[in-house]
């Protein structure tokens, strides 16, 4: 199924960036003062960032990670207090990526950007561009969001360099302790065709069931990268489909066929040719995902400690509209 320009250009934004925002989780230690100038969102360490300059950061954040604030009320209210947090945090952090003469240059920001670029996005620089302006931001505010995840990346090896290797052991307790967890999922080998409307999906799912499948296909389907191959989808777990079509592909039995079903590339009618069922994994399948999984835990009780201590050192000022309500709380993972 195809996706459009501007969802691949978010997903191509999201791996360049990390998949997440830094901070967005994340508390800090304040002190309510009266004497923030009346436009300001908070102060940190004698600056203040005023409610224009958050709102540009969300501005940005808006482009790169689909992030929207809603239109009014409780939600609104939260989301000024989050995004308020988010840009206090990355300054705590930027302060200390600093200290530990941790500096991206803007070359190796820029080299970064062009090289994924080159290797990820189609259409190349000329669609990065295009997007950029559609979305009312410029090539620097990517690059700045680039270097202060690169800087971040590096505070976290640094904090995080001295935790000791997982041990054998704990890797196989924690095999035993969670073996139901230990499993392929079922997949299925799908076949698709996409439509623009209801009525049409309707008349292919009818078509579909006396006559070949990969033939109408080829002759309904608006999807050029599926059409010629009949429809193939290939053999796809449910997480990795929109919620609504693996639920209709998933709950349909071998052979069958599945739809109308809508998604954000259209009307779809699918059929099931080929069931994997859910197996058990051996210890050797999993003992090097597991170890990983592990190690990162242990990284981040690390990062977590220094980041705790981080924040309640740090110096900074909430007004009243942008005071966090749980202006200490460490975040829930490490930073991508």
């Amino acid at each position: 199924m195809r996706w459009p320009t501007s969802h691949k250009i978010r997903r191509f934004v999201a791996v360049l960036l990390g998949l997440g925002v830094i901070g967005s989780a994340s508390g800090i230690a304040y002190a309510r003062l009266t004497d923030l100038p009346d436009d300001a969102a908070f102060r940190y360490q004698g600056r203040v960032v005023t409610e224009q300059l958050l709102d540009d950061r969300v501005q940005v954040l808006s482009a790169l990670y689909g992030v929207q604030r809603p239109s009014s009320g409780k939600d609104a209210e939260e989301f000024d207090r989050d995004a308020a947090k988010s840009m206090a945090v990355s300054l705590v952090l930027e302060n200390a990526a600093t200290e530990r003469d941790i500096v991206i240059s803007d070359k190796t920001a820029q080299d970064q950007l062009d090289k994924l670029i080159d290797a990820q996005l189609t259409g190349g620089r000329e669609a990065f561009v295009e997007f950029l302006s559609s979305q009312g931001i410029s090539e620097q505010d990517v690059l700045d969001e680039i270097k202060r995840q690169m800087a971040t990346s590096k505070l976290v090896e640094k904090v995080t360099t001295d935790v000791p290797t997982v041990a054998d052991d704990e890797v196989r307790a924690a095999y035993q302790d969670h073996r139901d967890r230990m499993v392929t999922p079922e997949a299925r080998h799908l076949l698709n065709i996409v439509v623009a409307s209801r009525t049409d999906a309707y008349r292919v799912a009818k078509l579909a069931r006396r006559t070949g499948f990969q033939a109408l296909a080829a002759t309904w389907s608006r999807d050029a990268s599926t059409r010629d191959q009949g429809g193939d989808l290939g053999t796809l777990t449910a997480d990795q489909l929109e919620a609504s079509y693996a639920e209709a592909a998933f709950g349909t039995r071998l052979n069958g066929i599945y739809g109308p079903v809508r998604t954000q590339h259209g009307w779809n009618v699918g059929k099931v040719v080929a069931i994997r069922a859910s197996e058990p994994l051996a210890f050797d399948e999993v003992e090097r995902e597991l170890r990983a999984e592990l190690q990162n835990r242990a990284r981040l009780d690390v990062w977590r400690d220094y980041l705790g201590e981080l924040l309640e050192g740090a110096d900074v000022e909430y007004a009243a509209a942008f005071e966090p309500d749980d202006p200490t709380a460490p975040p829930a993972g490490l930073p991508e």
